[in-house]
């Protein structure tokens, strides 16, 4: 006996659009318009719906920044539905950003568009703004310098280079400045915008930043002068004593090699070798103390 042959249909039900990501074509014009130094203001056009592949029901705001030795950093956004432009807020000055965008289906997204450049102020020269010193980030021994980004700028900034260089070299204190030019040069990232640096109290110093860019090297801004603080001074130098009788002493001085500010008087101690110390002689500034009444044949430790 031969089996009963069976007979079946099958169906065959193609996928609608909305199964599919979000079609071959990615939003185009995409444009951005700076706001603030912080917010740029980002639109494109819709996708038409025949390369849709279903609904849209979001936009993905891609920007990528440099981080320096070709690494770059990179953050999404959505839009708050199909909407076809979106606000970033919270950039960081000076930088510029990578945009690109993509839409998304319940499926999944679509391809990203080109990449448009954008910086935080979108202008051509390379020279950052007049640098400062905020009175609160001087002291004697140290200056916090802090500068703004260029005002105008078109490309991508790589790093600063700050000269810090003694102002005048026969300043009171300048001998105690280390290095013989006395002009310093320090490579910055393009990230940031101070530099901390120890220095030689109550002395008087310029800086002046310029940029490094993609186009390379910008011009150097103002520079900008500032005087550290006063601090202690350094020992006295040469002291000596010439006998002058039995009783007196003339005690001598040079001022010390760093004053570290205005002298305005020496403090004298003198101790006998056996005994206890003398009450302390305060003079103006001068650099030599008659010393009276002392002990004959009496050793004095000055």
């Amino acid at each position: 006996l031969s089996s009963v042959p069976l007979q079946f249909v099958v169906n065959v039900v193609s996928p609608s659009n909305a199964d599919i990501p979000c079609g071959y074509l990615p939003p185009s014009n995409v444009a951005s318009i700076t706001i603030a130094t912080t917010s740029v203001n980002v639109s494109w056009d819709q996708i038409p719906n025949i390369a849709t592949n279903g609904t849209i029901i979001t936009y993905e705001v891609k920007y990528s920044w440099p981080l320096g030795n070709g690494r770059l950093g990179t953050n999404y956004t959505n839009t708050s539905g199909a909407t076809n432009k979106l606000l970033l807020n919270w950039l960081q000055e000076c930088v510029q950003y990578r945009i690109s965008v993509r839409a998304y289906t319940n499926q999944g997204p679509g391809p990203f568009s080109g990449e448009v450049l954008d910086s935080s102020l979108n202008i051509n020269a390379q020279v950052p703004q007049p640098p400062d010193v905020p009175p609160n980030a001087l002291t004697a021994t140290s200056a916090n310098l802090t500068w703004s980004c260029p005002l105008e700028k078109n490309y991508t900034i790589i790093s600063y280079s700050v000269n810090v260089t003694l102002d005048n070299p026969y300043s009171v204190n300048a001998d105690c400045v280390h290095g013989q030019n006395r002009s310093y040069y320090f490579t910055v990232p393009a990230y940031q915008r101070y530099l901390y640096i120890s220095l030689v109290p109550f002395t008087s110093y310029s800086f002046a930043v310029l940029v490094y860019t993609t186009e390379g090297e910008g011009a150097l801004s103002v520079p900008r002068l500032f005087t550290t603080l006063q601090a202690p001074p350094t020992s006295p130098l040469n002291i000596s004593a010439s006998v002058l009788s039995y009783s007196s002493l003339l005690v001598s001085w040079t001022p010390p090699k760093c004053s570290n500010g205005v002298i305005s008087g020496y403090t004298v101690m003198y101790t006998p070798s056996s005994g206890f110390p003398s009450s302390p002689y305060n003079v103006s500034n001068v650099t030599s103390l008659l010393l009276q009444n002392l002990l004959n044949n009496t050793q004095y430790l000055i």
